[in-house]
């Protein structure tokens, strides 16, 4: 195949690779990614081999104008993403304009660099691991394109007729948009010969591509591009990634995390699956996966008021130096199991009174793995990543022990921290806190209240425990069949008149998370129990591969608190909770909000798992690789397992005493004498000791170590394409101060030596010099046995030269 056939090919495959790095980011329009795609393999066959279309390059440039201008349309009014998803597209419209064009070094060169600006405008949309895999192929495309490329031009630069020829392809009729093979010629007559580049190489290059040796060099090429790119993109200091702006600027709601919550808003909320983080639970001693039996709820922030005016759950709790603390250490004969959060970049971290907003199960404790920036609100229960400002860094991963309890109702209680002189009673603090959680209006939600009282009522439960109330009006929601979820807020069957959570419960009875949440702590306080709003997500997809879940905007969920009394806990459990517990309730009815937490060893399930794995490592160490993470990740590691070792070995006083041991294990006291005749001879023996072993390890690989490595040379073939055994021979004249002189040729070197060797010598040297000829300019590739032949007659020679150096010299 000709040259310019593979070039053609070559850059249809890398134009195709831009195409799709484009379509693999977050753009708009799919379809444009694979329009181009298609037209990079169509115009190599319409336009390159039939020559049934091609533009004019006049034309062209009015396409490639016109081109712009549609794209300016989208560009300016845009914000940053959309402002990148414009020149995408315009690279894309360029692109395709180019490859029907009947192709010259310049329009190869132009697509080549069209093609490179694809990759960089995609770096900037896509942060997927497709897009590193995607990136390694278009690595080798873009080396291979880049061979054929200077092969073709130099080929066409040194050749006046196909220069001649290549230059006529860019001065066509300004109108000729269709040709056949058959063309006009200058003459104007038709039928002559077309104008066809024919880029033949020198044999020896033809020979190169007419086998598999260029493919082989492009993949040895490839993967040590591969590696010197890994190296230095560790190796160098990494500053943090830049984040874009918002990626949803307005229309539909999407489900997902909210400090507050406002039900005044209708209509449709579009479940989102944007990565939020990644949480692991992990064994503190061995380090192992643990899967937890239970369904987490990772907290996030805690809504104690709500505004009837706005009708929404908001947080007026500000906590203060004393109520936040650094995380404690675990209590005492408690199991605990290491929680690993690993943050999306693009996720937002609200901001609090002392730093960033974490996500955790709670509570949380710490040991010396866990970040001293953490702070625990202990009185409104929830985490905080303290920065010196609201603009400081938020953390990229965080780890907390928190306590492994399988049992359900264990599991669900939260013990209230009397920080009081006696931990048996409420301090002065926790009850003004609780108080202000059971604050409503009396008179407000007639009809809520009615609902309330007949819940219980009808339940005929003791109307003065507060867990048999709290778990009733729980069940009133989940376990009744008259409540539903959606996320489809209807305006049509709500009604204006009332409150939305006391039209929720009384009339139309179908929400999602946040009505039910807010509902069921009205009816709490209305029965004078202090409740609040957990808003966090819940479970999330478990990946097995990785051990850990992963959770996303649609896991977003809000559930209750009710504060219990001591007196009112279950008998068992009451001696842990001496000032009562906050109890966990999940109004939601069950099956809407469940984490995928099912044992599926499907193959497809088992890809899906280890593609999301792959998906992790990738942001973790290549997309949010900055410094603190490649302190904590490579350089720390390094200097902990390796340069801390081997600077051991060069410490003077270590070595010094280890001479001392050594000398006093027989008997040699360093300490002692200066001069010791024991140690004396000791020495000389070791110094006869060692030339001996050298003389016998030199004349071991002399007669066994080269015949042997001449055999696995034969066996490897080595040599077989080089012109080694050449300098070979050069290094052996040299020796006997017979070196070639700057300018040299080979044929003038050995007719300048016939003085100074013998005709044996000579008639060994001719052949050895006319096979590197035919090798090095030729592309004769050797056979085994021109290879034995070369090695019969460097003995021959080396038996000549060793003569010539034992003749006698007067």
């Amino acid at each position: 195949m000709k040259v310019e056939r593979l070039l053609q090919i070559s850059v249809a495959v890398l134009a195709a690779l831009g195409a799709m790095l484009l379509g693999g980011g977050e753009t708009d329009d799919a379809a444009l990614p694979i329009a181009a795609v298609a037209a990079a393999f169509i115009s190599v066959y319409v336009t390159d081999i039939q020559r049934w279309f091609s533009l004019n390059r006049n034309l062209a440039n009015i396409a490639a104008l016109l081109a712009v201008a549609f794209s300016i349309s989208d560009f300016w009014p845009g914000d940053s993403t959309q402002k990148l998803q414009a020149i995408a597209k315009l690279l894309i419209y360029l692109q395709i304009v180019l490859l029907f064009q009947r192709k010259s070094t310049r329009v190869y060169w132009h697509l080549c660099v069209l093609s490179l600006l694809q990759v960089v405008v995609a770096a900037a949309l896509n942060l997927n691991v497709s897009f590193g895999f995607m990136l390694v192929a278009y690595m080798f495309a873009a080396l291979t394109t880049l061979s054929l490329f200077f092969i073709y031009r130099e080929t066409v630069r040194v050749d006046p007729v196909l220069k001649a020829e290549h230059d006529a392809i860019d001065n066509r009729p300004v109108f000729a948009l269709f040709g056949g093979r058959d063309e006009l010629v200058d003459n104007g007559e038709e039928g002559g010969e077309a104008v066809v580049l024919q880029s033949r190489l020198p044999k020896n290059l033809a020979t190169v591509f007419s086998s598999w040796q260029m493919f082989v060099q492009v993949c040895r090429l490839g993967f040590v591009t591969l590696i010197a790119t890994v190296v230095v993109f560790y190796a160098f200091p990494r500053p943090s990634r830049d984040q874009w702006g918002g990626r949803f600027a307005g229309g539909l709601r999407e489900t997902g995390f909210k400090d507050q919550i406002s039900f005044d808003r209708m209509g449709r909320i579009m479940q989102s699956d944007e990565m939020v983080m990644r949480v692991a639970f992990r064994s503190p001693v061995t380090d192992a996966p643990r899967e937890s039996p239970i369904e987490p709820y990772f907290r996030g922030t805690v809504l104690n008021r709500y505004q009837i005016q706005t009708s929404s759950w908001i947080t007026t709790y500000s906590p203060d130096d004393e109520g936040a603390i650094e995380l404690p250490t675990p209590p005492p004969g408690q199991e605990m199991v290491r929680q690993v959060v690993v943050l999306n970049p693009r996720t937002r971290l609200v901001q609090t009174a002392h730093g960033h907003l974490l996500f955790s199960v709670y509570p949380a404790y710490r040991d010396r793995l866990t970040s001293s920036e953490i702070i625990d609100d202990r009185m409104a229960g929830f985490l905080s990543y303290a920065t010196p400002d609201v603009l400081g860094a938020k953390p990229s991963q965080y780890n907390v022990l928190i306590p492994w309890r399988p049992a359900e109702m264990e599991n669900r209680l939260l013990a209230v921290v009397s920080r009081g002189k006696d931990k048996n009673k409420l301090d002065y603090r926790t009850r003004e806190y609780l108080n202000t959680l059971d604050d409503i209006e009396v008179f407000a939600f007639g009809q809520l209240q009615q609902t309330t009282r007949q819940v219980i009522a009808d339940a005929k439960i003791d109307p003065k425990n507060d867990l048999e109330i709290a778990e009733t009006l729980e069940r009133f929601f989940t376990d009744e069949g008259e409540f539903s979820y959606t996320l489809e807020i209807d305006p049509r069957v709500r009604d204006p008149n009332l409150d939305p959570l006391e039209d929720f419960v009384v009339n139309h009875r179908s929400g999602h998370c946040e009505y039910y949440a807010g509902a069921l702590a009205l009816m709490l306080r209305y029965q004078q129990i202090p409740s609040r709003i957990v808003v966090g997500y819940k479970g999330g997809e478990y990946n097995s591969v990785g051990g850990y879940f992963a959770v996303k905007q649609m896991h977003a969920h809000a559930w209750v608190e009710a504060y219990i009394k001591h007196e009112d806990l279950p008998e068992s459990l009451r001696d842990n909770y001496p000032v009562g517990a906050w109890l966990r309730l999940d109004p939601t009815p069950s099956g809407e909000t469940d984490a995928v937490y099912e044992e599926d060893d499907g193959l497809l399930s088992k890809t899906l798992d280890w593609f999301d794995y792959l998906e992790l490592m990738w942001r973790d160490y290549v997309v949010e690789m900055n410094s603190e993470r490649q302190e904590n990740a490579i350089y720390k590691p390094f200097t902990d397992r390796i340069w801390r070792p081997l600077g051991g070995w060069f410490n003077y006083e270590e070595w010094r005493q280890w001479v001392k041991d050594q000398a006093a294990k027989i008997g040699v006291d360093i300490e002692g004498e200066w001069f010791s005749w024991y140690m004396s001879l000791l020495t000389i023996f070791c110094t006869i000791a060692g030339f001996g072993i050298y003389h016998l390890g030199r004349f071991l690989v002399r007669r066994f170590g080269v015949p042997f490595w001449r055999w696995v040379r034969r066996q490897l073939h080595f040599n077989r394409h080089g012109v080694t055994f050449y300098l070979q021979l050069e290094r052996r004249l040299a020796k006997r101060g017979m070196r070639r002189k700057p300018g040299q040729t080979p044929h003038e070197f050995v007719d300048s030596l016939r003085e100074r060797l013998t005709p044996v010598a000579m008639d060994a040297i001719a052949p050895i010099v006319e096979t590197y000829y035919r090798v090095r300019f030729g592309g004769a590739m050797l056979s085994e046995e021109a290879l034995a032949g070369i090695d019969e007659r460097m003995l021959i020679l080396q038996t000549e030269l060793d003569q010539i150096d034992r003749a006698p010299r007067f």
